[in-house]
C-alpha cells in the first residue's frame, strides 16, 4: 500500500494505542462508531503522558485510575434519526466480543458491560470493561494518530479499518502487508475468499470512499508484490 501523507498536529488528533490499531475488527459501523469516541474520550489523556522527540516516544505511564463510566450525549453518538440504531449497537456490544491480539496473549472481552440511555434526556451511560483501560491506555507498542472526525465519516467498515491501518503508517511513503494480516485486521479471514472478490468488497470499497472524501488526511494506492 502507498499512502499519501499529511503532517498532523499531535494537539488535533485522536490517539491511539496500536494494540487496538492491529486488534482483528469484528465490528459493525454503528459499533465501531462507539469504539472512536471512546477512544477519542481517553485520547486527552494518552496525549498527556506522552512526549515526542525525533518522532518516537519518550515517555509511558497509565494515565487513569478511577474510570469505567463514562457519560455521552447521544447526539455526540449518533444522528437523531438513527437513536433507534445507536440502541440497537450498544445493545449487541454488551454480548459482542472484542479481540485483542498482540505477541504476548490473546483477548476476548466484551468492551462494554452496561449501557444506560436515559428516556428524560439524550445522555448516554456506558460502563465499559475496566481489563481494557490498561490496553487502550498502553503505548508501550506505540500509537497511532488519526482524525476522528475522518474515521467517523466513512459509511464502509472496512473503509474505518483501513484508514486506521493507513494511519499507523504515515510516516511511511509505502508499506507492506501480507494478504492475511490484511483479511486478520478486517475479520475477513472466511469471506470474499477469492483474491478479486477481497479487493473489490474490501480494498477498492475503502479506497473509493477516501478518494470521494473531501476532509480526510490520507488516501492510498495499491498494488500486489
Amino acid at each position: 500500500k502507498t499512502a499519501l501523507r499529511k503532517t498532523m498536529n499531535i494537539i488535533n488528533t485522536t490517539i491511539q494505542s496500536n494494540a487496538i490499531t492491529l486488534s482483528r475488527s469484528n465490528f459493525t459501523v454503528p459499533q465501531r462508531r462507539i469504539l472512536f469516541a471512546i477512544i477519542e474520550t481517553l485520547s486527552p489523556y494518552l496525549r498527556e503522558s506522552i512526549g515526542t522527540k525525533q518522532g518516537k516516544e519518550i515517555s509511558y505511564q497509565t494515565a487513569l485510575d478511577n474510570i469505567g463510566r463514562i457519560i455521552y450525549k447521544a447526539s455526540d453518538l449518533s444522528r437523531p434519526e438513527n437513536y433507534g440504531e445507536l440502541r440497537t449497537a450498544l445493545i449487541q456490544l454488551e454480548d459482542k466480543k472484542y479481540f485483542i491480539e498482540t505477541e504476548e496473549y490473546e483477548l476476548r472481552t466484551r468492551l462494554i458491560l452496561q449501557s444506560k440511555f436515559n428516556r428524560r434526556s439524550e445522555h448516554i451511560q456506558l460502563d465499559v470493561n475496566t481489563e481494557l483501560f490498561d490496553i487502550l491506555l498502553d503505548l508501550s507498542k506505540g500509537y497511532t494518530l488519526y482524525q476522528t472526525k475522518v474515521a467517523l465519516s466513512f459509511s464502509s467498515i472496512y473503509a474505518m479499518k483501513i484508514y486506521e491501518v493507513l494511519a499507523k503508517w504515515r510516516s511511511s511513503q509505502k508499506f507492506y502487508l501480507s494478504i492475511e494480516e490484511l483479511r486478520r485486521l478486517t475479520d475477513t479471514q472466511e469471506k470474499y475468499t477469492l483474491a478479486a472478490d477481497f479487493k473489490k468488497r474490501v480494498l477498492d470499497v475503502a479506497k473509493d470512499q477516501l478518494d470521494v472524501s473531501d476532509i480526510t488526511d490520507l488516501r492510498f494506492k495499491y498494488k500486489e508484490k
